[in-house]
């Protein structure tokens, strides 16, 4: 405990304690119950979410690092530091992303993107509709790219599992639309026969004024969402300013 409790390292040793014993004992999922619940207001510093931030990050625990930044945005007086970018943006899982991604050739920022807009890099997320895990895959859709990629077996909550799939199945999507990255993005959320109709009405407009014209307005935010987080990505990562990388996700240019 007293190793843990040095790797949490606060301005506060009883905040450090209770939550590097939390952590310890693998009660991560209470995390966020347990500071909501944290009796004492004095504690919850700016200083002290961010190293808890921190401690889960190095964890491992992506998706309660992210959720603790967003307490931290909710401070008047707190400003996010490029070391606060780093964890609510995270390289998350970064072995497993690299099995995924080497194979194929999505772009990373894009990818990171999707599968961060689609659970946060909660690997055990269930949606309301069932779609399981990083990727958020459908169970039915999940056993057709696994027959495409003779996996016998396979979990959807193990991210190496699920990133490999996930990848393999938005590449596809790319490569079914000729590269175009937004329709892939598109028929990722809706379906690509959903796409298909929608490109039969709106087919001859540009990409960013078909996604004005898209009747589902979380297909819209999507692909507004996931282009905003690929940029971001870029820009804390690669530090470049996104431009090419936007219009590539556009569709007007190629990427070098």
């Amino acid at each position: 405990l007293e190793e843990n409790r040095s790797a949490l390292k606060t301005e506060d040793a009883q905040f450090a304690q209770f939550f590097s014993q939390l952590i310890r004992w693998n009660l991560c999922s209470h995390v966020i119950d347990e500071l909501e619940q944290y009796p004492i207001q004095a504690h919850k510093t700016i200083q002290n979410l961010r190293a808890l931030a921190d401690y889960l990050f190095k964890k491992g625990e992506y998706n309660l690092a992210i959720r603790i930044i967003n307490e931290l945005l909710k401070y008047n007086n707190y400003s996010m530091l490029d070391f606060d970018r780093k964890i609510y943006w995270p390289l998350a899982f970064p072995d497993e992303f690299q099995r995924a991604l080497e194979p194929r050739s999505l772009n990373k920022w894009i990818y990171y993107a999707l599968v961060r807009s689609e659970s946060l890099f909660k690997p055990d997320a269930v949606s309301s509709s069932g779609a399981i895990g990083l990727g958020q895959f459908m169970p039915a859709t999940a056993k057709d790219v696994a027959n495409r990629l003779k996996m016998e077996t396979y979990d959807l909550t193990k991210p190496a599992d699920n990133l490999f799939m996930s990848a393999y199945y938005f590449q596809i999507l790319i490569n079914q639309f000729e590269g175009q990255v937004l329709p892939a993005v598109w028929s990722y959320n809706a379906g690509p026969g959903r796409y298909q109709q929608w490109k039969k009405q709106f087919g001859s407009l540009p990409l960013d004024l078909f996604m004005e014209a898209i009747p589902y307005a979380e297909t819209r935010q999507y692909g507004k969402n996931i282009g905003r987080a690929a940029v971001l990505y870029a820009a804390i990562h690669e530090k470049t300013d996104g431009k090419d990388l936007l219009a590539f996700y556009l569709g007007e240019k190629n990427l070098k």
